[in-house]
C-alpha cells in the first residue's frame, strides 16, 4: 500500500515536472516565435523601405541618365554645327587664300610677261638701233645727226626754263653719235646758261651706237634726242596700237 502510494506521489510530481515544462517551453517558444515574427516583420518593412528606395534610385538613375543623353547629344550636335561652321570657314579662307594667290601668281605672270616684252623690245630696238648704223651710209647719219643736234640746240631745250635744276649742278654731260663742232658747243653751252641762268661746263661724250643726234644729262635730267631713242618712241607706239 506504502509502494502504491509513493508510485502515485511520484506519478503526480512528474506528471507536475511535466506539466510545467510543457508550459515553460511552450511560453518561451511562444515568445520567441513572436520575436522572430515581429523581426521577420521589421525585416520586410525595411526590404520594402529599401525596395521603394531602390525604385526611387532607379528612376532618379534614369532621369539622370536620359537628362545627361539629352545634354551629351545637344553637346555633340553644337560640336557638330561648330565643326562644320570651322571647316566653312577654313574651306572659305582657303579659297580666298588660292584666290588671292592666283590673283598675285597672275599678276607676277603678267610682269615677268611684261618685263620680257619691254627686255625684248628693248633689245629688238637696239638690234635696229645697229643694223640702222651699219646700214645707212655714215655721210647720211651724220647729216641726220647735224639736223637734230641744230634742232634740239635752238627748240629742244625751252623746256629747262619750267624744270628746277639743284644749285649744285656744275657741268652737262653731253653724249652724240658724232663729236661737236665748236659751233655746235658755244651754241648749246649759249642756250644751256640762257634757260638755266647756270654757267655749266660741257663734258662730251661720243656714241656712235645711238645713229644720229644728242643726249644730254643735267644731274639727274635726261634730254634724249637721239636716233636711237625715237625708234624707241615709235617701236613702243607701235607695240601699244597692236595691244589695244
Amino acid at each position: 500500500m506504502f509502494i502504491i502510494s509513493l508510485i502515485l506521489l511520484l506519478a503526480f510530481i512528474f506528471g507536475g515536472l511535466a506539466f510545467f515544462l510543457n508550459y515553460m517551453l511552450t511560453r518561451n517558444v511562444t515568445s520567441a516565435t513572436s520575436h522572430l515574427q515581429g523581426m521577420i516583420k521589421e525585416n520586410t518593412e525595411k526590404q520594402e523601405e529599401m525596395q521603394k528606395k531602390i525604385e526611387q534610385a532607379e528612376k532618379e538613375y534614369a532621369v539622370k541618365i536620359k537628362k545627361a543623353k539629352e545634354e551629351a547629344e545637344q553637346i555633340e550636335k553644337e560640336c557638330r554645327k561648330a565643326i562644320e561652321q570651322e571647316r566653312d570657314k577654313i574651306i572659305s579662307q582657303a579659297h580666298e587664300q588660292s584666290e588671292e594667290l592666283m590673283t598675285r601668281a597672275k599678276k607676277t605672270c603678267e610682269t615677268i610677261l611684261a618685263d620680257m616684252d619691254k627686255n625684248v623690245n628693248e633689245k629688238a630696238v637696239d638690234r635696229a638701233a645697229e643694223l640702222i648704223c651699219k646700214v645707212l651710209p655714215e655721210k647720211k647719219c651724220y647729216d641726220i645727226h647735224v639736223e637734230w643736234v641744230r634742232s634740239l640746240i635752238n627748240q629742244g631745250l625751252n623746256s629747262l626754263e619750267r624744270l628746277r635744276i639743284p644749285g649744285d649742278v656744275s657741268q652737262v654731260e653731253v653724249i652724240t653719235a658724232f663729236a661737236l663742232t665748236d659751233q655746235e658747243k658755244t651754241d648749246l653751252h649759249k642756250q644751256l646758261q640762257d634757260h638755266l641762268d647756270l654757267n655749266l661746263s660741257i663734258v662730251e661724250k661720243v656714241q656712235a651706237e645711238i645713229v644720229a643726234g644728242i643726249i644730254i644729262n643735267i644731274g639727274t635730267l635726261v634730254l634724249d634726242g637721239s636716233f636711237a631713242n625715237k625708234i624707241r618712241e615709235v617701236a613702243h607706239e607701235s607695240f601699244s596700237g597692236n595691244k589695244e
